[in-house]
């Protein structure tokens, strides 16, 4: 590995930071290296001179609004891939329509805990993904360039365990035990090909998740699939896990 390349790899992941109040503190104890600023003005400047990883992205901001800072981001042809995450207070159903309609990368709502906001950027640092011409829904065919397609399990772990077994030759599978979590990841610029969601969810319920998927894309028809949990009731449209297996493994066939 040449000198260059290890220092490259060996310096803290730079995180910029616009926003009146204090996001940055949890990031600078987790090891990234946090510019601020408490305007929005500027913004574009500052990550010309930054060239930050990551953007955390206040919506609530004087003079100039999050939506013109993301797409003056957009627009310039030397940072249009840059990473920006908005991170409000506004309600998550609110926040994710803003994030697709800018075209944010992701979004976050704002609570007393840092480790949300940590882990969310440690994510997207980590993410080989760079902005294409536009953001994409869910893709209307599984790629085929040698990938395994993308498969989110948004259900209980000992469901996730059962079904993480049998699927993982065929997907790349990540799992949550949360609605609020597999809704963030559907509404995000780089969603999941597939998303299982369970009945037992207890933080956003899985009849509201796939609710606002089906209004942001109709193409999560096909591409969600609802699965009955135990102790859940079984409901109408939600299949079981041996159903679903075999399902899953028609889809990529």
């Amino acid at each position: 590995m040449s000198r260059s390349a290890a220092a490259s790899q060996a310096r803290p992941r730079k995180v910029l930071v616009v926003d009146d109040g204090s996001p940055g503190d949890g990031l600078r104890q987790a090891g990234f290296e946090v510019v601020t600023r408490t305007m929005a003005v500027g913004t574009l400047a500052a990550i010309l001179r930054e060239r930050p990883d990551v953007v955390v992205l206040d919506i609530h901001m004087p003079l100039l609004s999050a939506e013109d800072v993301i797409a003056g981001v957009r627009r310039h042809p030397a940072l249009h891939d840059t990473v920006v995450l908005l991170h409000s207070s506004t309600p998550r159903l609110e926040l994710a329509e803003l994030a697709r309609k800018w075209k944010a990368d992701d979004w976050l709502e704002k609570t007393d805990d840092a480790s949300a906001l940590v882990k969310l950027v440690r994510h997207w640092v980590a993410s080989p993904r760079r902005r294409g011409p536009a953001p994409r829904g869910p893709s209307s065919g599984v790629r085929k360039i040698g990938l395994l397609p993308e498969l989110l399990l948004a259900c209980a772990p000992s469901t996730a365990g059962r079904l993480q077994a049998s699927l993982a030759n065929h997907f790349m599978v990540s799992n949550t035990d949360s609605g609020a979590e597999a809704l963030r990841r559907i509404c995000s610029t780089r969603p999941p090909d597939f998303v299982v969601i369970g009945t037992s969810l207890a933080d956003l319920g899985h009849a509201r998740v796939t609710r606002c998927a089906h209004e942001l894309d109709p193409r999560w028809s096909r591409r969600l699939i609802v699965l009955s949990e135990a102790p859940a009731p079984s409901e109408e449209g939600a299949v079981e896990i041996e159903a679903l297996l075999a399902h899953m493994l028609e889809l990529i066939r």
